[in-house]
């Protein structure tokens, strides 16, 4: 089955450009606001041809919550033949959509006057990419999502050379941020971070 899934604002305008390009038997809506007369237009007008709709609410200003929702709705229907709109809804929420379609190997379009397809990159889900030892310091944060670094340190049983490389390596990744309180350094995960650590353990 063809699904396409879109991110959706205030209202139908670029979604319908969508519409119209890609091509779908499933709509799944995502959305911070179900209740839009917008979403109801939408469905109605699907009705029409018996094609099913779906809406699904996010706090569309988390990009955590997002990324990690998306991400859910993906792997539901990885069976299907997903379409991925990503032109709608705050920036926040096409931010979280585009990089879960990257993520995931998703293809992605972005619609406003007409529909483009975005590139497709295969193979690089982020969780692939992390090395033994960096999996190794995201199982031992464990439920934390800041720890003081010696701790973690002391959990992976790396050398304190090998340690500090690693967590520089992963801080210019994005994955977690290093600062120091009250004399002591920390680690804290970043949202990348966060989502590699539930990817892992």
């Amino acid at each position: 089955m063809k699904i396409l899934i879109t991110t959706f604002g205030r209202d139908e305008a670029k979604l319908n450009v969508a519409r119209r390009d890609i091509g779908y038997e499933k709509l799944v809506i995502i959305t911070d606001n179900p209740q839009l007369e917008a979403i109801g237009k939408i469905k109605e007008m699907e009705a029409i041809t018996g094609t099913e709709v779906e809406v699904v609410q996010v706090n569309a200003y988390d990009f955590l919550s997002c990324f990690n929702r998306i991400g859910e709705i993906i792997e539901k229907y990885k069976a299907h033949d997903i379409r991925f709109n990503t032109s709608g809804g705050p920036k926040i929420l096409s931010a979280a959509a585009l990089l879960m379609c990257f993520n995931k190997g998703v293809q992605a379009y972005h619609s406003e006057q007409k529909t483009y397809k975005l590139p497709v990159i295969k193979g690089a889900k982020f969780e692939e990419k992390l090395s033994k030892d960096e999996r190794k310091i995201l199982t031992c944060m464990g439920n934390e999502k800041e720890m003081k670094t010696e701790k973690i340190r002391k959990k992976t049983g790396l050398a304190p050379t090998k340690f500090d490389a690693m967590m520089q390596g992963m801080e210019n990744k994005g994955i977690v941020e290093m600062k120091v309180i009250c004399g002591k350094m920390r680690v804290r995960l970043m949202p990348l971070g966060e989502y590699l650590k539930r990817s892992v353990m």
